[in-house]
C-alpha cells in the first residue's frame, strides 16, 4: 500500500466527468493506511497521477481506563460537601485514530445530562471542575462523552 500504486485494487476506467467511485466489495482492514489514487488521461493521451495523503480504518470506539468523580486519578469519590461545583478525572484513549472531542455533563442518573448539559473540553484535558448548583442528599452522575477521529 503506497501512494500512486494500484496494489490493492487495479486502476479502472470511469465515465467522463465522474467525481466519485465506491467499490461495494472492498473492505478496509484495521491498521492499514490506504491511499486514493486517480490517474487522469486527457484527449491527447497525456497522463497525470494524483494520490491522497492516506487514511486508516478505525472500527473501535475510544476506551476508558477510568472515569472518577473528584479530582483524583487513584480514588473515585462517593460524597462531597460542595454545592457550587463537582469535579471529574478520566483517562481515555483511542490508539487507532486519536481523540477528536471530549464532552462532560452531569445528570440525575447514568448517561443523563439533565443537571449540567454537555460542556466541550480540550482533547488533552483529563479533568474538569464543573460549575453548577448541587443539592445535598442527591446523587449526581458525571458522564464523559468521547468521539474519535474516525468518520
Amino acid at each position: 500500500v503506497s501512494p500512486g500504486a494500484d496494489n490493492i485494487k487495479s486502476f479502472i476506467t470511469l465515465i467522463r466527468n465522474a467525481t466519485s467511485y465506491k467499490d461495494p466489495l472492498f473492505t478496509m482492514k484495521e491498521g492499514t493506511i490506504y491511499y486514493n489514487t486517480i490517474r487522469v488521461t486527457n484527449g491527447l493521451g497525456w497522463r497525470e497521477t494524483f494520490s491522497s495523503d492516506g487514511m486508516g480504518y478505525d472500527s473501535t470506539p475510544p476506551t476508558a481506563d477510568f472515569i472518577n468523580d473528584g479530582n483524583s486519578r487513584q480514588a473515585d469519590l462517593n460524597y462531597t460537601s460542595n454545592t457550587t461545583h463537582l469535579s471529574a478525572t478520566w483517562s481515555i484513549k483511542d490508539v487507532q485514530s486519536g481523540i477528536q472531542s471530549v464532552q462532560v455533563g452531569v445528570g440525575s442518573s447514568r448517561g443523563l445530562t439533565d443537571t449540567v448539559p454537555f460542556i466541550t473540553v480540550a482533547n488533552s484535558k483529563t479533568s474538569i471542575v464543573i460549575p453548577g448548583t448541587f443539592k445535598h442528599g442527591i446523587t449526581y452522575h458525571v458522564t464523559v462523552k468521547v468521539l474519535n477521529k474516525a468518520e
